[in-house]
């Protein structure tokens, strides 16, 4: 992703944005715990930690915070890419790589894809601060969580994002709907909305206009 209006600050708040809900990111979008560990590691704390204290207010700033000194002439393929937030390709050719996602030749999860990484871009850009402060992943509530983060964080809402929604929460476990299961009223058998990943993705209708 890239924009020419990006500032440090957005980029340090893109990266707070994702670290904070970096968990039910991972849940959502599939990522193995093998992949985590290789080529989509999480956000450093410690760089999370720095860009806290000490908001970047250059990009210079930034490639130090992000590097641990400064690099003039970043290499692509440096060590440093294989994070969720890939910074490296920014100061690398002024573009910003989110790595989480899986592969996939399906439109509609293409499009939510591109939605999802636009909607975190712009809370990032307009938004005055970030929260870097980590949630607890509760699978118990993680299709809820999600949810609440897409609509109410993201501004996700919306017949537009109809097909979106779908796709990001077709992996959580748990209600979209009731945060936990023991606050759903008894309905009789009828069938629910956004149902849990046992139901086939395709009968998935949201519960949100």
């Amino acid at each position: 992703m890239s924009c020419p209006d990006i500032t440090p600050k957005a980029l340090a708040n893109l990266c707070k944005l994702i670290y904070k809900q970096e968990p039910l990111i991972y849940a959502a979008l599939g990522v193995t715990p093998a992949r985590m560990q290789r080529y989509c590691k999480p956000l450093d704390p410690d760089f999370i930690r720095r860009i806290t204290k000490n908001p970047p207010r250059t990009f210079r700033r930034l490639n130090i915070e992000w590097y641990g000194r400064f690099v003039e002439q970043p290499q692509r393929y440096d060590q440093s890419r294989y994070h969720c937030v890939n910074l490296n390709g920014w100061f690398v050719r002024s573009a910003v790589e989110l790595r989480a996602y899986t592969g996939s030749l399906h439109a509609g999860e293409i499009k939510a894809a591109i939605l999802f990484s636009m909607a975190l871009l712009a809370r990032a850009m307009n938004a005055n601060g970030a929260s870097a402060k980590q949630r607890t992943y509760d699978p118990a509530s993680a299709k809820y969580d999600m949810r609440v983060f897409l609509i109410s964080a993201l501004g996700m809402n919306g017949d537009e994002f109809k097909t979106a929604r779908k796709h990001l929460l077709a992996r959580m476990p748990g209600d979209s709907a009731f945060k936990y299961a023991t606050q759903r009223p008894r309905n009789n058998g009828k069938a629910t909305t956004e149902a849990t990943p046992k139901t086939g993705t395709d009968t998935l209708q949201p519960s949100c206009p």
